[in-house]
């Protein structure tokens, strides 16, 4: 506390033999030290002093509201701070990162908010859906907890606590990430705590495809079985389109039309709005794809899927079906026959890295890509149709 007034002393000094006046500055005696400084002219000593004045009757009005209990904390966190940053500045980075402008708002309400925003935005229903399976544990598991107090430490101990494998826990901790990252704009929380937690390193694996042997048998299982879904399976073994791209189902999207392929260009016009990168592109037949699609030709729409039939035709092959094992096929088998990663990736609406990762299999020669895009229908005439597929040829 401030003891005495500030008051002004002439001072003489000598350098050199010349004398020099100075406006010295006694400002009392504060916290039991002597407080003085010097000033060129006494003008400038002055208005020092006023400055001082008002600071002190600011100093002093701010002080008139607080408590001793206020004052006495407030020298306790100067205490911790030991002056290396401000009181203020400190006050500041703690309501930052434990009072943002979210307020309460609990994970449960900010995970609806989230995927009602990512519909909004347009995502495709499968997407939502996605975000939706992945979210879904993570909302139960937090059970209240407000968005602000979502630590790292509570995320790692959420991730650890339920051992997932490093593929699972690499692809919840993306979602976490995207969440947070839609979180931290909306100011619920002050940072991203996903992001402080590094993604599992997972060794790449080349993707499953089928054999020649096995891509014969769900032909023709599917000619035998259902053949109204011979179209459907052999776009995805020739043409490699996405199962999504095909029958539309969770995309919001229609199935593809007969109308997208040209069989005097030998193309498939797969639209923007049915890819997964919302790109489009245009797809190559391979004279065998038209053999196999030519028997059931028609002028306009959709290529026929049902869910239930194919599983049918799945079970009566006897083959290992894996999630997109045609695309994979036709991915592995194009490039094995081409060898052009970007020529494989321009046909499947791919990078050339996904390519290089996936596709390329030093196991598959050359000759088996040959048999595989041998694989032809035999086809014999019958009353009311001009052909129709009955079985497939051997492969060579």
């Amino acid at each position: 506390m401030q003891e005495t007034g500030p008051k002004i002393y002439t001072q003489t000094i000598r350098v050199k033999g010349k004398e020099y006046k100075r406006a010295l500055v006694d400002f009392g005696t504060v916290d039991g030290k002597r407080q003085r400084k010097t000033f060129k002219t006494e003008a400038e000593a002055l208005a020092a002093i006023e400055k001082n004045t008002i600071l002190a009757k600011r100093i002093g009005r701010q002080a008139s509201k607080l408590s001793d209990a206020d004052l006495l904390d407030a020298a306790a966190a100067l205490g911790v701070l030991q002056r290396r940053v401000s009181l203020e500045t400190a006050a500041a980075f703690y309501m930052h990162h434990n009072h943002p402008d979210g307020g309460k708002t609990t994970v449960a309400e900010a995970v609806d908010q989230f995927l009602q925003s990512r519909a909004d935005k347009g995502c495709r229903p499968i997407t939502v859906k996605g975000y939706g399976d992945k979210l879904k544990m993570f909302r139960r598991d937090m059970d209240g907890r407000q968005m602000a107090h979502t630590t790292v430490a509570i995320l790692e101990k959420w991730l650890q606590g339920h051992r997932f494998g490093m593929e699972t826990r690499k692809s919840y901790l993306r979602t976490l990430r995207a969440f947070f990252q839609w979180a931290q704009k909306r100011r619920y929380v002050a940072e991203n705590p996903a992001r402080s937690i590094d993604l599992p390193k997972v060794d790449k694996k080349r993707v499953d495809f089928l054999s020649v042997s096995d891509a014969e048998r769900l032909l023709a299982s599917a000619q035998c079985e259902k053949p109204e879904l011979v179209p459907y399976v052999a776009l995805g073994l020739f043409a490699g389109l996405r199962p999504s791209e095909v029958h539309g189902d969770r995309t919001g999207h229609a199935p593809l039309d007969w109308r997208m392929i040209d069989f005097d260009r030998k193309l498939i016009d797969v639209e923007p709005e049915q890819t997964k990168t919302r790109d489009g592109r245009n797809v190559t037949m391979s004279a065998n794809l038209v053999e196999w699609l030519l028997p059931y030709r028609q002028k306009h729409g959709p290529i026929v899927y049902n869910r239930s039939a194919f599983l049918t035709v799945l079970k009566k092959s006897g083959i290992l079906y894996t999630k997109d094992v045609m695309r994979h096929t036709f991915g592995t088998m194009h490039r094995a026959m081409y060898r052009n990663e970007g020529e494989t990736a321009i046909q499947m609406g791919d990078t050339i890295k996904t390519v290089k990762t996936h596709y390329v299999n030093p196991r598959v020669e050359q000759s088996t890509a040959e048999a595989f895009w041998a694989i032809r229908p035999v086809t014999t005439a019958l009353p009311g149709a001009e052909h129709i597929a009955l079985a497939v040829t051997p492969a060579t």
